[in-house]
């Protein structure tokens, strides 16, 4: 199958060119945690677009794949508070931080949880059954 016939296939199925041009430039892939959007079937779902500079419009240069759980968790951060540059690699790359470093603490945060869920209920947590 030729790109063109790619194209067209992908367009019938529901993909409109705007989308199809984001997913190629991000290789199909969340520009913030790098997940392959194509995985699986939850991945696929949770194919979101989100915008880099938030208010910043929809011009392609500020639009962003994002999976659910990064395009929650970046919510309206305004990469341009880190960024080296203005361009969109610098941008992404803030974005890319800001995201990182919230995750960490949510990260942290299900630890303590899972252990607390697990002496609630009466679990070992050392042993994985939480």
């Amino acid at each position: 199958m030729s790109r063109d016939e790619a194209r067209t296939a992908l367009n019938k199925l529901g993909w409109p060119d705007w989308m199809l041009d984001l997913g190629v430039r991000a290789n199909f892939h969340c520009e913030y945690c790098d997940k392959d959007m194509l995985a699986d079937v939850d991945s696929y779902d949770g194919w979101q677009k989100d915008h880099i500079v938030p208010s910043g419009g929809d011009d392609v240069s500020n639009l962003a794949i994002a999976c659910k759980t990064c395009n929650f968790i970046k919510r309206a951060s305004d990469p341009r508070t880190l960024a080296t540059g203005e361009d969109r690699d610098s941008l992404v790359a803030a974005a890319r931080q800001i995201v990182s470093e919230r995750r960490a603490k949510k990260e942290e945060i299900l630890q303590e949880t899972k252990s607390a869920v697990a002496a609630l209920l009466g679990h070992n947590h050392a042993s994985g059954n939480v």
